[in-house]
């Protein structure tokens, strides 16, 4: 009996302090650890603009986004947008934004698209990425940027 007390407190102790030890590394390792979870992170083209390819309006090759932690930036087909960007589970907040104002060739696109991404709202992810609206329409398919 006395055995079987002596190996319990000692289990017992051993919890404690690798638990005391354990929460002060994953308190340091959250936020990246948060970050990696989202599969958004990344860097994304345009693979699908259903508003923009419903008018038949020829997609801009430049046309990207790409999310960080709490960054969002990219080319919305002649000007670059940038803004804050949070993320919580599958929903997307987007503030603080910000665009250049250069006259091109892919202006129609570049409208749709700033207006997609004006009301997305959440993603989700079924084989690729799609950016949806608060009532689940997909706005935006992206597939991976190749380097």
């Amino acid at each position: 009996m006395k055995k079987n007390l002596l190996v319990f407190v000692s289990v017992l102790a051993l919890s404690l302090i690798s638990g005391c030890c354990c929460d002060k590394v994953c308190a340091a390792e959250k936020p990246a650890a948060k970050a990696k979870k989202h599969m958004i992170i990344g860097s994304w083209m345009i693979e699908d603009l259903p508003a923009a390819t419903a008018k038949k309006i020829k997609p801009s090759p430049k046309a990207e986004i790409t999310f960080e932690r709490t960054k969002v930036y990219g080319c919305a087909g002649d000007n670059r947008f940038f803004g804050n960007l949070k993320i919580y589970g599958r929903k997307l907040s987007f503030s603080h934004m910000g665009m250049t104002r250069m006259m091109g060739p892919n202006a129609q696109y570049e409208g749709y698209f700033m207006e997609a991404l004006n009301n997305v709202v959440q993603y989700d992810v079924v084989g690729t990425v799609r950016l949806l609206d608060k009532n689940g329409k997909v706005l935006m398919v992206l597939k991976p940027k190749k380097k």
